[in-house]
């Protein structure tokens, strides 16, 4: 259901078929997709193995900085 469609519309289902966030056809297919999402993909090597860790770091620490006015 959109957001702009009518709630009270006697012609709409409340529920549509498919999965619990409506993005799949079946909870089958949404249970799949989220297994495959929680998988951890195998690295290249030891820096890649990092590399999000210390992205993520970084955009912390600069985030933090800007919620405190530029202070520290």
């Amino acid at each position: 259901m959109s957001t702009f469609d009518d709630p009270f519309d006697a012609s709409r289902t409340l529920k549509a078929a498919g999965c619990s966030c409506g993005a799949h056809g079946s909870q089958a297919e949404h249970d799949y997709q989220a297994r495959l999402q929680l998988q951890c993909a195998a690295v290249d090597s030891e820096d890649k193995r990092y590399e999000g860790a210390v992205a993520s770091a970084v955009m912390r620490a600069m985030f933090r900085r800007m919620r405190r006015g530029a202070r520290s």
